[in-house]
């Protein structure tokens, strides 16, 4: 199944929530935007938290919000995954990168972020030829 959600900001307590527990192997949670987890290679709580994420059974994507270190994630090699370009971070943790097509349970996801006036990032994601709208942790159908 896939879980939609936003703006973790690095905080590890959003991936201890106990309903995450019952995601597996085929699950795939999308982070839309802000995910804070690639941020300062050198620290070591985010190295802890990392290490933390590349445990779960379930498969972390993340699409780059306008909190995100991106110094540190174009250094990344570009990696082909589910029909996309990603950054892989981990086997389990991939970035999204914009302007991309992944094919996740054979539904199509176009990514890409715009921003209202302001300044508001909203992510549109092509589902079966129906648009979403994806703020914050709220998904609506247009």
């Amino acid at each position: 199944m896939i879980y939609i959600t936003g703006d973790t900001h690095g905080d590890i307590s959003c991936f201890k929530n106990p309903k995450l527990n019952k995601l597996g192997e085929k699950d795939i949670l999308i982070v839309c935007g802000d995910f804070g987890f690639i941020w300062n290679p050198h620290d070591k709580n985010e190295k802890k938290n990392l290490e933390f994420l590349k445990k779960r059974k379930y498969t972390i994507c993340f699409v780059d919000g306008a909190h995100e270190n991106f110094d540190i994630l174009n250094s990344y090699k570009p990696y082909r995954w589910k029909g996309g370009n990603t950054h892989k971070i981990a086997d389990n943790i991939y970035h999204l990168m914009r302007g991309e097509i992944f094919t996740f349970e054979g539904k199509s996801f176009f990514v890409i972020l715009l921003f209202l006036q302001n300044y508001q990032p909203l992510y549109y994601l092509i589902l079966k030829k129906k648009y979403y709208l994806i703020s914050l942790y709220l998904l609506f159908e247009n």
